[in-house]
């Protein structure tokens, strides 16, 4: 029995459309017939499309390793999800569950994380904009759910393996250094390209 109305926001995206597919089966989801265009930074018209909703799917935002300034990656992902809140807010929405990342964390290569296996409770030490944006996509989640009008859960995903990436991030975690760019004479390794520099400490969870 299909039991809420749920809006995934992103859910055209490179994530989005497996949790539409996912969700189709479970919930009254947005699906082609439902799609809205519509911008995270316009609050008006966000607002008009949270209305109806029991729960929203926030994935809307620009992810890791794109070519965008700076400042485009934090207004877009930072005022994009506040105006989903408020917006959420308003509207009644009940429950949220919104994409963090493990990229909060700012573990590295070159920063070792406090203690392993990394679980919630680790410190968030982010020095690259996507994962601060991210840590503070937290902050604003928490201070909202503080008010007690909806539920909030923020997921930290430590790596989106789409079904047409599979081959290559399996090629380079099979890499002798997964952390840094593919060697030259790869193809003595693997028939599949590496998918390139992956960070595989802030998936040790």
């Amino acid at each position: 029995m299909k039991l809420e109305r749920v809006l995934v926001t992103g859910g055209s995206g490179l994530l989005g459309r497996f949790v539409v597919d996912e969700l189709r089966n479970r919930c009254h989801v947005t699906d082609d017939v439902d799609f809205k265009r519509v911008d995270v930074l316009d609050l008006p018209a966000l607002a008009d499309a949270v209305t109806g909703y029991d729960a929203v799917v926030h994935l809307a935002g620009i992810d890791d390793g794109n070519d965008f300034p700076e400042q485009v990656y934090f207004r877009t992902n930072v005022e994009g999800t506040w105006n989903l809140l408020h917006a959420a807010e308003s509207a009644g929405v009940r429950k949220l569950v919104v994409a963090g990342s493990s990229a909060a964390y700012g573990v590295g290569a070159h920063r070792m994380p406090d203690y392993v296996p990394i679980d919630e409770h680790h410190p968030q030490r982010p020095t690259a904009t996507y994962g601060l944006t991210k840590q503070t996509i937290e902050t604003i989640c928490r201070s909202f759910a503080e008010r007690g009008a909806f539920d909030i859960v923020c997921l930290r995903p430590t790596l989106i393996v789409r079904p047409e990436r599979e081959s290559a991030i399996l090629a380079q975690l099979d890499l002798d250094d997964p952390e840094g760019d593919p060697p030259d004479q790869w193809r003595t390794v693997s028939d599949v390209e590496p998918y390139g520099a992956l960070s595989v400490l802030r998936g040790y969870v």
